[in-house]
């Protein structure tokens, strides 16, 4: 288990009531879990979807795809950001 900073921005802070928090987990689908059963059913919908289609998440500001996923390992100090789909034009 690694402990991690998990960084909340726009929807998912209201949703958390906080602009971050600490979590421990081992790899980003067991955090984005622990995410959804510990800041209720708004952040569960929010998280409901895939990773990078449904919601963006960084992992020390890289795209949490080019780390593996859902299934990219986390380590001690790693910083997790999440965010809405972005659109624009």
């Amino acid at each position: 288990m690694a402990r991690v900073t998990v960084k909340f921005f726009a929807t998912f802070r209201e949703a958390s009531g906080q602009s971050e928090v600490c979590a421990d987990a081992g790899d980003l689908s067991e955090l984005l879990e622990h995410l959804a059963e510990s800041h209720g059913e708004r952040m569960a919908a929010l998280l409901n979807g895939r990773p990078g289609e449904s919601y963006v998440v960084l992992v020390n500001g890289r795209s949490a795809a080019q780390r593996g996923g859902a299934r990219a390992r986390l380590q001690d100090g790693d910083e997790v950001a999440l965010f809405p789909p972005v659109s624009g034009g």
